[in-house]
């Protein structure tokens, strides 16, 4: 009698076992998804509004920039002059979310990016979002971008059948596939390089590593 006792107190205890360990039913249980947004990147530094520059000094360099590389929906930095400071990171550290000039190999003229990913980290890109160390870089530069619309946005305006200005359905489907489909293999960023990608990145030209001395030096903003 002791033993039979016994046996059904060990497969109560079981099954009371196996229902608290079920993710569906233990309280406070996260999924996946919240485990991967609560470990996101994010950078409460940097701004999406270009500063005005009011103290231009001698030995920095102001620059008609005339390309669109920048855009976020209100022709950033696109055919205005831009301030930049070759001897910024003299004294200063680069840092994610700054953005820079570095010269072209070609002409020689200047173009401008973003830094998205430091020395040592791991930078990956899935589906038109950024990864950084396997953590979602949740920045309004982390993910893709066409006139200022991300994914989400974009897919929202083809089920609502708004397109904005001067956009058709055709041009959203084909960005929405563009973003869907843009994905770049995990790279390790080496000691004094970083990842760079521009902030419209359908018509960015580059998106990769740079060197310290490929930089010419960073964009503080317009000039006043």
């Amino acid at each position: 009698m002791k033993m039979k006792l016994s046996l059904a107190t060990a497969l109560y205890s079981l099954l009371l076992l196996a229902g608290c360990t079920d993710g569906a039913s233990e309280p406070g249980a996260e999924s996946e998804s919240e485990v991967a947004a609560s470990e996101a990147i994010t950078d409460l530094d940097t701004e999406p509004v270009v500063p005005i520059v009011t103290d231009v000094t001698a030995d920095m360099v102001v620059y008609d920039y005339r390309y669109d590389s920048m855009d976020r929906g209100n022709y950033d930095y696109y055919e205005k002059e831009v301030v930049i400071d070759p001897s910024y990171y003299e004294e200063n550290e680069f840092a994610r979310g700054d953005v820079i000039a570095y010269k072209d190999s070609i002409d020689g003229s200047f173009t401008l990016t973003r830094i998205v990913g430091l020395p040592g980290e791991k930078v990956k890109i899935e589906s038109g979002q950024i990864y950084v160390n396997g953590k979602q870089l949740d920045t309004f530069y982390g993910r893709y971008h066409r006139r200022g619309s991300d994914l989400e946005e974009l897919k929202n305006m083809l089920a609502e059948g708004e397109y904005g200005f001067m956009q058709s359905k055709e041009n959203i489907e084909a960005n929405v596939s563009i973003a869907e489909k843009t994905d770049v293999e995990e790279v390790t960023v080496p000691e004094d390089h970083f990842y760079v990608i521009g902030d419209d990145w359908f018509r960015t030209q580059f998106r990769g590593l740079l060197s310290p001395e490929q930089i010419v030096g960073k964009v503080l903003g317009y000039d006043s």
